[in-house]
């Protein structure tokens, strides 16, 4: 006998016309079958529950809300300094006076924001002389080829991982808002 699943009864199967979605029936389960069956759902439910315990404590800072109030952004970006950072994402109050080194993230996809200021900034290319900093980090001297761009007051870049970046030059006082977006790792 074949038991159509989704179907409500056994009276249903004649109407199922899913046979990719049928299964071999042999009766009722027997005790050792069903204690088998019991015991696989709770062992299911309690890993469920393990994996969410775990992803909820992971998440627990990126998944509260905070509000940074004005004066406390001033202070940050003056200090060029951390506003958030989890495992999934992280948020910079970025501050430059000078040029960069040649940037390449392998995981973190950056997305800037320009407060005040203005910067030529080089995209793609290749990174000149790079080095692994850090894990899935690269540094470089400089950028040969790519695309430069001026940047200033209330323009946004999106870098997508992978892709190297270079502030080349930068006239004045540069404060940027950067959100880092991490990738899973491969």
């Amino acid at each position: 006998m074949l038991r159509c699943l989704g179907a409500k009864d056994r009276r249903a199967v004649s109407q199922c016309n899913q046979p990719s979605r049928a299964e071999p029936v042999a009766g009722p389960p027997t005790r050792e079958e069903s204690k088998g069956i019991l015991m696989k759902r709770r062992w299911m439910v309690l890993a469920f529950c393990g994996v969410a315990t775990v992803s909820s404590h992971a998440a627990d800072d990126a998944a509260t809300v905070r509000h940074v109030p004005a004066k406390e952004m001033a202070q940050l970006f003056a200090r060029a300094a951390m506003v958030r950072e989890t495992p999934l994402y992280k948020v910079h109050a970025s501050h430059r006076e000078a040029p960069g080194v040649a940037e390449i993230h392998t995981l973190d996809t950056d997305v800037f924001y320009v407060v005040a200021g203005t910067a030529t900034f080089v995209t793609g290319g290749t990174a000149v002389e790079p080095k692994t900093t850090a894990p899935n980090e690269i540094r470089g001297t400089r950028i040969e080829g790519g695309e430069a761009m001026t940047l200033q007051k209330g323009d946004a870049v999106i870098v997508p991982n992978g892709v190297p970046h270079w502030f080349k030059e930068v006239k004045g006082p540069f404060d940027y808002f950067v959100v880092k977006i991490t990738a899973p790792a491969k």
